[in-house]
């Protein structure tokens, strides 16, 4: 297998543009990339489809959302957008 063959490997982690949106308002979170760890456990490649000027990026764990059998319901299905536990503290 050569290796424009193989999946590409999934990210360690996810990276995220987070907007905030105002008092009383959730943020909006939009993905726009990943992070890969390297081997030796001293670094990460981010890799990013668009670089927000305003707003803030977050990386949070990568999660499999194909998993069989779980509820799709509109809040699940739309990653941490609908979360405030998803957004750190400053």
């Amino acid at each position: 297998m050569s290796d424009t063959d193989k999946p590409a490997k999934k990210p360690d982690l996810v990276a995220y543009h987070v907007l905030d949106r105002g008092e009383d308002k959730k943020a909006h979170w939009t993905e726009i990339g990943g992070a890969w760890r390297h081997r030796d456990g001293k670094g990460l490649n981010i890799e990013l489809n668009s670089f927000p000027k305003d707003g803030r990026v977050t990386l949070r764990d990568y999660v499999d959302r194909t998993i069989e059998n779980r509820d799709p319901s509109p809040e699940q299905s739309q990653g941490p957008a609908h979360d405030p536990s998803h957004v750190p503290e400053r």
